[in-house]
């Protein structure tokens, strides 16, 4: 019976031990490729070229250097395990497992045999002491412990090789350009806001009893809401405002019945923080990643949130650009444009203005200047007050600037000139509609009476 259960139990288990280990080993051994791909995920976050690899935008910071480090121990991780796992492995003679395993089932079934058999001759017979003395150098005692070392090295090396893994994506989200310095230290700062008032409260709610009749269930209702705030965004600025307005609404006390969801709700609370603290955790892991250190707490005070990107646009109406000298001007829709003043003969003023539908010219402009003066776009030459013996008087030709796209003008009025008892009146009326003209050349004739004295 010793025999029995030294020999046949013990082979048993060493037996059984040797296959599994060994399949084991066969497994890992197998997944020993499976982390070239990992390579090339960091290859790309860090920019594509693997001699020069980068972290926010620098191939010398230490989030360079981690991506480095990572793609070097990734890279020796399937020498690794093909060593550890396969390489390594112990010789088995499974010749002499395969016959000790007949040898050692022939003695249980004839140990068996006698078991049931109330005859004490069993014991005494010759087939039973053929096998036992069969059984008698089926020893794989030292193959089982080398076989278990051997897997313990295998799980050890590849397990080492999946720490390493886990740290990839660590290393991409600290190296991604939306994930700068800056930004992690701005959540890290709320984050450190939000766990304080949230231990804020949690002091609140302790304080109050049930001694006293009174009802929270408004404070309890508000702590569940900062709750379930700070676990689905715990650095949200949103988080330690709510749980500040909950904590200066705290009720003198609670009605006994309130006691027991008020302690619920600071058990929530207390989750809450610990979720916090990891956030917390998490993100100065990630700033030592990025630049090598941790932010300290004068870091986490001065951080603020980085500026939006993109561009601003100045909001339009009733804004008139200002000219730096010749060149188109573009007004807003709704601007009003100043007179235009007559330049001397022979000059040009500007170049075309460009003017939105809507906008309103100021009065016309009367060029006293002789002929060939050019005026700078939308100019109405029309005559204004004017005294004169005998005859009509004509303007020059008016060049409008090209690319001129106005609403319609008009222009018009009647003036009366008394001088020396005569009267003169001179009556205008122009009306101009112009769009979208390349060239346009106006002539305005203005007719004087005269009436004699």
């Amino acid at each position: 019976m010793r025999q029995l259960k030294d020999r046949y139990s013990n082979f048993e288990a060493q037996r059984k031990r040797i296959v599994k280990f060994e399949s084991l080993s066969k497994n890992k051994g197998g997944k020993k490729g499976g982390f070239k791909g990992l390579i090339k995920k960091i290859k790309e976050a860090g920019g594509g070229n693997s001699s020069e690899l980068k972290c926010q935008g620098s191939k010398d910071s230490p989030g360079a250097t981690n991506m480095k480090t990572f793609i070097s121990n990734i890279s020796a991780c399937e020498a690794d395990i093909k060593k550890a796992c396969e390489t390594d492995k112990p010789t088995i003679n499974q010749t002499l497992i395969d016959s000790c395993e007949k040898k050692m089932s022939t003695f249980n079934t004839e140990v068996a045999k006698c078991q049931s058999n109330s005859s004490c001759t069993c014991w005494n017979s010759a087939t039973l002491k053929a096998a036992s003395d069969g059984i008698s150098t089926c020893d794989i005692s030292t193959v089982s412990k080398d076989i278990a070392t051997f897997k313990k090295t295998c799980v050890s090396k590849f397990a080492d090789c999946r720490k390493i893994e886990d740290g990839m994506s660590q290393i991409i989200y600290a190296c991604s350009s939306q994930n700068s310095p800056d930004v992690l230290k701005a959540k890290l700062k709320s984050a450190t806001a939000n766990k304080d008032s949230l231990t804020n409260l949690k002091k609140a709610a302790n304080s109050l009893t049930g001694r006293q009749s009174g009802s929270c269930s408004a404070f309890i209702t508000g702590m569940k809401e900062v709750n379930a705030l700070a676990t689905s965004n715990p650095s949200s600025s949103e988080v330690a405002t709510k749980a500040a307005a909950v904590t200066a609404a705290k009720p003198s006390s609670c009605s006994a019945d309130e006691i027991k969801s008020l302690k619920d709700a600071v058990d929530d609370l207390e989750d809450a923080i610990e979720v916090l603290e990891k956030v917390i955790n998490s993100i100065q892991e990630d700033l030592k990643v990025q630049t090598g250190s941790t932010a300290s707490a004068a870091d986490i005070a001065a951080a603020t949130e980085p500026a939006a990107s993109g561009s601003t646009a100045a909001a339009s109406g009733n804004t008139t650009a200002a000219s730096g000298g010749a060149g188109n001007t573009t007004m807003a829709a709704g601007s009003s444009m100043a007179p235009s003043s007559a330049a001397p003969n022979g000059t040009t003023t500007g170049a075309p203005t460009t003017m939105a539908a809507g906008n309103t010219t100021a009065p016309p402009t009367t060029s006293a200047g002789p002929a060939n003066t050019t005026m700078a776009g939308n100019t109405t030459m029309a005559g204004g007050s004017s005294t004169t013996t005998g005859g009509s008087t004509t303007t020059g030709p008016s060049t409008t600037g090209g690319s001129t796209t106005a609403g319609s003008t008009t222009t018009g009025g009647s003036t009366s000139t008394t001088t020396g008892g005569s009267t003169s009146t001179t009556t205008g009326s122009t009306t101009t509609t112009v769009t979208t003209t390349t060239t346009v050349t106006t002539t305005t004739t203005v007719t004087t009476t005269t009436t004699a004295a």
